[in-house]
């Protein structure tokens, strides 16, 4: 990879676009880079880094620092590099977050940070590969096949980089070598043995633990101890016996129910005939009272009777109140038609009068219309002459205006210029405050960051100390449950001794003389120890057990909550300690009170940081505040020239239109009428004249109607009431034949008069409220007559019997079934619990078999690989050693010549003391004493010379170990200030042998020395403005 060109805009302290063309070096491969101090010189390596990887070269700067102080708010920050890899050309640019002026309106928006990947064609036009930042990224790292951390430790060294290989303990060069090489992975998988070792031990001791607790679980009562025998075959024994048992008090509970299915049967039987007996006593308290409602029921079939035959005359009823109603309806309606017929007529005769009056002014009104519209066509040339003459005025009224509008035009755009000069101005000194904000939120972020993370170890420290007291009341109460399981099981153990010793008296009680004992089988029984004992249950006993197996539960709930709070603790350490790890290396080892003084520090600074932003950005805003957008000024002075200049054509235009009004005006002052002073007073005549003739037409088309509509509506009236008359003399007929036939059908229903019909008139909710008494009274009659002959039927020859004996002998009986379920229950239980336990320690058993045999070679692998050797070297660390080794062979070629053959880099063999990793020490071999010696010995000249050599041991290495890539351009910042004259040309002679390599070196420093040896310069300007970079070659 050789670097070509490399372009800057408003880059670090580049404020205007600079092109550096690396092609302009010819056959020049080694080139200084000279300038003051601040120049920009560094900045230039930040440039390369930063549009390759989006980071800068060194460890002290931050991208977000890349833009130029000196550029104003309208300069956009970006980096353009062109480079040759594998024989083709690229270009990659690059621009960071910033801010820039809105498009439209005032006011500033974010740009976001872009890069964009392009690639010489052979037409020699650009072709875009890749738009976006991960793609850029990702497609860079692939062609260069290097990381950032190679790649700088590969292209450029900068100032103190690779000092730090030399001087910095083992521990730090360690992570710069894991950075290079990236061998994490190596790290990882040791880190992964470790931990899978660790979670295979964990398991074999929680396999062992639940183990115990499983044999703690089981009371010594239920196993017959057997030389030889496991626990499994112990228990599996006792569930032989136990099933035996079982199976005894199964078939003892079964002869009881059948005993209880037996008295069941013959108690629900006579139970049977107990109720029937009762039921025959109720039946027949029905039917007396039954018999004293017969007379109202008798008195209510009357009623019914009465009312059926009323309701069915009521449909004639009906009909002969219709029919009266309609005779007296058309009487009335007979009645005004003929008083509407007399008013119809004496209104008829004033209106006819009235029409005949208006007709003879027909010639009158004619006259009226053709006068109106001679005077509507003057009014419309009066009101023409009135318009144009008003549009005149106004016409020479604004052109006055816009005479005097266009003078204060001209005013305003000479004030807006000064104005846009002194925006300017303003600008400068915002910007300078704004870059001030920044740099100071960027410092008051940091010190919020160390004290959150201080914060956050208090607090993590504080539950950690929680945790631990909480440890140790769990511990204490765990304690405590052990001694209360003890004296428990104790407590079990002389009950059950006491159970046994009753069984073993009840069976002694039962002895007699010649007979045999159903345990020994002896016949003689001289020694039957006869005393009373205590009585021991065996719901005692069980009670017991259950309080035993209550506390066993309690004890193993709190060893795991004891377990728990031990592994969160463990956390909690672990994420106390990668907090201190992101604190500096001085806070790493301080106590918790000092770092309480150390956030108080902290706390300082902050307030210190935000108020110095505060009183910036106060100033900022009294600036912004008295300032105005330039781009705005000069679009409002854009603006304002337009609007003059539209006003002055605008000028021009209506003086042309003044003119032709004006002629206008002369033509139709012509033909106005003579008597006329004014359009209103003409329209005024002319609306009069309007009024009167409407007035009049208005009179003879209202005459018309009335006339015409009277006429016909008294013509219509007289044939509707001759109608009218005919229909009622029809309808009063109608009512005298109805009246006869409902007085006809009165005497047919036995109804003597009218009032006698509508007092048996009954509603139809009453009637059938009747009908369903009657009907419920006589079927609840019947039913209880048909039940009392049934009841009596199946109680012939019958007593009634007596159940308490029968209930008393059920109770006992289901008492002992009771008393067996229970035993058999405990029985079922404790074979559930065994068999539990047995598949329980089964598979404990199994799973610590498997975990041991895994955790023998996981753990032994681990131990090797995290530096538990004669060496004291992890598996990672050997690994960097080689890759040290090498690194030092090659370097060792370098030193060799810059030192006149004295001295050597060796890596050191030594096991570190108090238990520290080996494998990654330097020493130094002087040639001259013949004895090896710490590297940090080595004065600032030779420390130089081991870094600058080691450094390109690292790129030869690096450059070998990444796929041959071959990077063809190299820079070197600073150093040589500390090597006298030999050792400054010996240090050259190493760099111009790297041009055998055709590589192209670029050299810092402001040695003199260097100055006249190197005839390649690039040299960096400095100025108020920025700086300037460019190449001399002489």
């Amino acid at each position: 990879m050789r670097i070509l060109t490399l372009e800057l805009t408003a880059f670090g302290p580049y404020r205007n676009k600079q092109l550096i063309d690396f092609t302009k070096l010819e056959e020049e491969t080694i080139f200084l880079i000279t300038g003051p101090t601040g120049a920009g010189k560094t900045s230039l390596f930040d440039a390369i880094c930063y549009s390759l990887y989006g980071r800068a070269s060194g460890t002290d700067r931050d991208q977000d620092t890349f833009r130029s102080h000196f550029a104003t708010i309208d300069d956009l920050t970006s980096v353009t590099l062109t480079f040759s890899l594998h024989q083709k050309i690229y270009r990659v640019t690059r621009s960071p977050k910033q801010q820039k002026p809105k498009a439209r309106g005032e006011g500033y928006t974010e740009e976001p940070a872009n890069a964009s990947l392009y690639q010489l064609n052979n037409d020699q036009n650009w072709d875009l590969l890749e738009s976006k930042i991960k793609e850029v990224n990702e497609s860079l790292q692939e062609m260069i096949n290097l990381d950032y951390e190679q790649f700088r430790k590969m292209i450029m060294i900068p100032q103190g980089e690779f000092r730090k290989l030399i001087s910095e303990n083992s521990k730090e060069r360690e992570e710069v070598l894991q950075k290079i090489f990236r061998t994490y992975f190596y790290r990882d998988m040791t880190e992964k043995m470790k931990h899978d070792a660790k979670l295979l031990k964990e398991q074999i001791e929680k396999l062992e633990w639940k183990l115990q607790q499983e044999h703690s679980k089981i009371s010594a009562e239920l196993l017959e101890v057997q030389e030889g025998q496991s626990l499994v075959e112990q228990l599996e024994s006792k569930i032989e016996k136990l099933k035996v048992e079982r199976e005894r008090i199964k078939q003892n509970r079964e002869q009881l129910i059948e005993q209880q299915e037996r008295l069941e049967k013959e108690y629900y039987e006579k139970k049977q005939i107990v109720d029937l007996f009762c039921q025959l006593d109720e039946k027949r308290a029905e039917m007396e009272q039954m018999n004293k409602q017969e007379p109202l029921i008798r008195e209510k079939k009357e009623i019914l009777h009465f009312g059926e035959l009323a309701n069915q005359l009521l449909p004639l009823e009906d009909q002969l109140k219709s029919r009266e109603e309609e005779w007296q309806e058309q009487t009335k309606r007979h009645k005004e038609l003929q008083e509407q017929l007399l008013r119809k007529k004496e209104q008829f005769m004033q209106v006819e009068e009235r029409y005949h009056q208006l007709e003879k002014e027909s010639e009158t009104r004619e006259q009226m219309r053709t006068e109106i519209e001679k005077k509507n066509e003057g009014l419309k040339k009066f009101a023409e002459y009135l318009k144009i003459n008003q549009k005149s005025a106004y016409l020479s009224s604004t052109l006055k205006e816009k005479q005097q509008k266009i003078h204060s035009l001209e005013k305003t755009i000479e004030q807006l210029t000064i104005e846009k000069e002194r925006s300017y101005q303003l600008n400068e000194e915002i910007h300078q405050f704004q870059q001030t904000i920044q740099e100071e939120t960027y410092n008051k972020e940091n010190w919020e960051r160390r004290l959150l993370i201080c914060e956050d170890i208090i607090n993590e420290a504080n539950l950690l100390d929680g945790m631990r007291k909480e440890y140790l009341q769990i511990n204490n109460e765990i304690s405590k449950l052990h001694d209360q399981v003890e004296k428990q099981k104790e407590k079990c153990h002389q009950i059950e001794q006491g159970y046994h010793r009753n069984i073993a008296q009840l069976l002694a009680s039962t002895l007699e003389d010649g007979k045999a004992c159903p345990v020994c089988g002896s016949t003689s029984h001289s020694q039957v120890n006869n005393n009373e004992t205590n009585v021991t249950s065996q719901h005692e006993l069980e009670e017991e057990r259950q309080v035993l197996q209550k506390l066993e539960e309690d004890c193993i709930r709190l060893e795991r909550k004891k377990y728990e709070i031990k592994e969160q603790g463990e956390a909690k350490k672990s994420i106390i300690a990668r907090y201190y790890q992101s604190l500096e290396q001085s806070l790493q080892d301080m106590e918790l009170n000092d770092l309480h003084k150390k956030m108080d520090v902290y706390k300082n600074q902050q307030m210190k940081r935000e108020q110095k932003i505060q009183e910036s950005r106060e100033a900022l805003a009294a600036l912004k505040t008295s300032r105005k957008d330039v781009h705005v000024i000069q679009q409002t002075i854009d603006r304002k020239k337009d609007e003059r200049n539209e006003l002055s054509n605008n000028v021009n235009q209506q003086m042309e239109q003044l003119k032709q009004l004006q002629i206008k005006l002369a033509t139709l002052d012509n033909q106005l009428p003579e008597d006329v002073t004014s359009l209103e007073e003409y329209q005024q005549q002319v609306e009069q004249l309007e009024k009167e003739y409407q007035v009049k037409m208005e009179q003879w088309k209202e005459s018309q109607q009335q006339f015409d509509g009277l006429k016909q509506e008294l013509t219509e009236i007289y044939t509707i009431t001759q109608q009218t008359e005919q229909f009622e003399q029809q309808l009063r007929k109608n009512y005298d034949n109805q009246l006869v036939l409902f007085k006809k059908s009165l005497k047919e229903k036995n109804f003597d008069s009218i009032e006698a019909y509508k007092n048996a008139l009954i509603s139809e909710k009453e009637q059938k409220e009747l009908s369903e008494t009657i009907e419920k009274y006589e079927e609840k009659r019947k039913i209880n007559e048909q039940r009392i002959e049934e009841i009596s039927a199946a109680l012939k020859d019958e007593e009634q019997p007596d159940l308490q004996p029968l209930k008393e002998s059920m109770v006992e009986l289901n008492d002992k079934q009771i008393s067996l379920s229970k035993e058999e229950q405990s029985i079922e239980w404790t074979l559930k619990q065994l068999q539990q336990t047995i598949k329980t320690v089964k598979t404990l058993e199994k799973d610590l078999e498997t975990v041991s045999d895994e955790y023998y070679h996981i753990g032994e692998l681990a131990s090797l690989a995290k530096g538990d050797n004669p060496q004291r070297l992890s598996f990672e660390r050997f690994v960097l050693s080689t890759f040290l080794d090498e690194i030092l062979l090659q370097a060792n070629i370098r030193l060799d010549k810059m030192t006149d053959h004295r001295f050597q880099l060796i890596r050191s063999e030594e096991v570190a003391k108090r238990g520290a990793q080996s494998g990654l020490d330097l020493e130094v071999l002087d040639h001259y004493t013949g004895r090896k010696r710490s590297v940090k010995t080595l004065s600032g000249g030779e420390g130089f010379k081991a870094a600058l050599s080691l450094a390109l041991g690292m790129a030869d290495i690096i450059q070998s170990h990444s796929g041959g890539v071959q990077l063809d351009t190299l820079f070197i910042d600073e150093g040589f200030g500390t090597l006298d004259e030999v050792s400054l040309e010996q240090a050259i002679d190493c760099l111009k042998d790297l041009q055998q390599d055709h590589r192209v070196i670029g050299v810092i420093s402001h040695v003199t020395q260097l100055k006249e040896a190197i005839k390649a310069k690039l040299v960096i300007q400095s100025s108020n403005e920025g700086s300037s970079a460019q190449f001399v070659l002489h």
